[in-house]
């Protein structure tokens, strides 16, 4: 049987020579047949078999341990024939990795327009290792020519030592080549600088469902304005440095950033979750972000946007300590729509939900912005309200008297006490005759109480309020059982 590539070890390439004598001696055209176990299936030779998919153990001589020889220059090798396999027929090849760890001294150079995928058998069972110089890439598209749709998936990537400037997979380091339709999927990243770095022009990038784990600069950095048309979606990113940023763009369009998790489990980690600049088109929607400890000037913010348009920031989650603000709108911004977000607080209070800088336009708050645990102001700027009460929070003060009150034989009982610029919705209902109401209390900055009744079904049973004090009143000649439930609107 005889292989379409060259052998590290010469000896291998006699051994095989002679079975392809000896088997084409018996009438096959290269020695072997292979039949798949399927009804109706095509006669082929065992050598076009197994050139369907190179293995980079193809090309690693039987007596090196690829965990600790540099296999860099044998893993080229096996790019360069899929590469070669790409020209030849149209298609493109896939490199596989085995499961285990690739030492790697050189980076790997991806060839343009021969459509070749990288492909291992998982994000921590298939492994390049970094074994060389600092302030380089362990995977480089950059070769001149356009490089197009191609996959990198469930490989890992980390470095061997101590090495830093380290990156993952790079596109594009010298301006005049693109990379399109680039797919990375299902790998790992530890230990690095940055895990993706894009240069201009990168378009129509997939990265998604990563695990990014103890990055220094960037989980992903995207460098340059031209790159468009990106999803960022369900990816990990924990661990970031004190200065490190999870997701980051420098300019571009169409961007979906949608389901990623940053997250900290030490203090001063993972200081910054999201924060594009000169970005056209954007949604920024259903992520998590965590950060732990209690220096509030030096974390956050959650999202930052710096000179962007055209965009939506809804259903995402905070937590933590953020920063002066959850959300960031700096006064280059245009046309943001944001929906309903959720912050808790923990560790620190921000200074602001959102803060739109002055000159920033058309920025308009369509759904609640909750905050769970407490309170803060809520903006700081300017924007349009299209939605009605734009703020909610849920403060764990009146989750401790959520629930069933035993007030006695015509007497009131306190249910909660506000303060001013403060205002609440109350709704309550009375067990035994099902008696309920609901009133708007609003503490204005005057130090008046204003009780807004929106509806009582008995005289027996009602809000009020007295000072800052809010009560519910039982004016059945019997003690009685009530429920409340308060939530601050403003």
């Amino acid at each position: 049987m005889t292989v379409p590539y060259t052998f590290a070890d010469a000896s291998q390439n006699i051994a095989l020579a002679e079975l392809d004598a000896n088997f084409s001696a018996v009438g096959t055209t290269d020695g072997i047949e292979y039949t798949a176990p399927y009804t109706n299936s095509t006669i082929e030779t065992v050598t076009a078999k197994l050139s369907q998919t190179i293995s980079v153990m193809d090309f690693i001589p039987n007596n090196i341990n690829p965990a600790t020889t540099d296999v860099s220059g044998y893993i080229q090798n096996a790019i360069n024939a899929a590469a070669t396999s790409g020209a030849s027929t149209g298609y493109g090849n896939v490199v596989y990795f085995p499961p285990g760890n690739y030492l790697i001294n050189e980076t790997l150079n991806m060839p343009g327009s021969q459509y070749v995928s990288l492909q291992g058998a998982g994000g921590k069972v298939s492994i390049l290792n970094w074994n060389g110089s600092n302030n380089s890439a362990i995977v480089l598209f950059n070769n001149g020519s356009s490089e197009s749709a191609v996959f990198i998936n469930q490989l890992g990537f980390q470095i061997n030592n101590s090495q830093t400037g380290i990156i993952g997979i790079q596109t594009c380091k010298t301006p005049g080549n693109a990379v399109v339709n680039l797919c990375i999927t299902q790998c790992y990243f530890l230990n690095l600088d940055t895990a993706l770095q894009t240069n201009t022009e990168t378009d129509e990038l997939l990265f998604l469902k990563n695990y990014i784990l103890q990055y220094t600069s960037y989980g992903i950095a995207v460098l340059g304005g031209v790159n468009s048309n990106y999803q960022i979606r369900d990816n990990q990113f924990r661990l970031g440095s004190p200065t490190s940023i999870g997701i980051y763009s420098a300019g571009g369009s169409n961007y979906l950033i949608q389901g990623n998790t940053i997250q900290t489990a030490s203090t001063g980690r993972g200081c910054v979750g999201i924060k594009i600049n000169s970005v056209y088109a954007f949604s920024i929607t259903s992520n998590y972000f965590e950060v732990q400890g209690t220096n509030t000037s030096g974390h956050g913010p959650f999202i930052n946007l710096l000179s962007c348009s055209s965009g939506v920031i809804e259903s995402n989650y905070s937590t933590g300590d953020v920063g002066n603000q959850v959300v960031n709108i700096d006064a280059s911004c245009s046309n943001v729509r944001i929906g309903p977000n959720t912050h808790a607080i923990s560790g620190g209070t921000p200074s602001y939900f959102v803060n739109i800088g002055i000159g920033a336009t058309n920025i308009e708050i369509d759904g609640i912005q909750t905050v769970l645990g407490g309170s803060f102001p809520t903006y700081n700027g300017n924007p349009t309200f299209c939605t009605q009460p734009s703020f909610i929070y849920t403060e764990q003060y009146y989750a401790k008297g959520v629930g069933t009150l035993n007030i006695p034989s015509s007497s009131s009982s306190l249910i909660f006490t506000g303060s001013t610029g403060q205002g609440f919705m109350v709704t309550a209902d009375q067990v035994t005759e099902g008696y309920s109401a609901s009133s708007i209390v609003i503490f204005n900055q005057s130090g008046a109480t204003n009780v807004f009744s929106l509806g009582q079904t008995n005289s027996n049973f009602t809000i009020s309020a007295s000072g800052f004090n809010v009560f519910l009143n039982n004016g059945v000649t019997a003690t009685r059982t009530c429920n409340y439930v308060v939530t601050r609107i403003f």
